[in-house]
């Protein structure tokens, strides 16, 4: 079951920005959809993090957010965050990781009232 925190929960966390460095593992959501949905994995400040991202054609509505775990079948929802107009990009905040760490993540989608998410990394 997860526990949903809300935008302001993980207000804390990273802003990823467009500078940062990043690994994205992505896949398109909706059946006839050009929408992105990407769970990345970068260093910000030198520093292992992922978040989540959902951009291309996106529609008013949409939403992304970012799952946490250590395991165990429990999780930390952070968000969703809501795209404010169509074809805005949207990103979660960013959760620390270490190398060998047992953090993992996985990207999810609301799109089309269908929710979609990334395997876990």
């Amino acid at each position: 079951m997860p526990q949903q925190a809300s935008p302001a929960d993980c207000a804390g966390w990273w802003k990823p920005g467009a500078a940062f460095d990043f690994a994205p593992l992505w896949y398109r959501v909706g059946e006839r959809s050009a929408r992105r949905v990407q769970l990345r994995v970068g260093r910000i400040n030198g520093i292992q993090h992922g978040w989540a991202h959902i951009g291309r054609e996106t529609k008013r509505g949409d939403a992304v957010w970012l799952d946490v775990t250590r395991g165990g079948g429990r999780w930390l929802q952070c968000g969703p965050f809501v795209v404010g107009a169509d074809g805005q990009e949207v990103s979660t905040p960013a959760a620390r990781t270490e190398k060998n760490s047992p953090l993992r993540f996985r990207a999810c989608s609301r799109t089309d009232d269908r929710s979609e998410c990334t395997a876990w990394w």
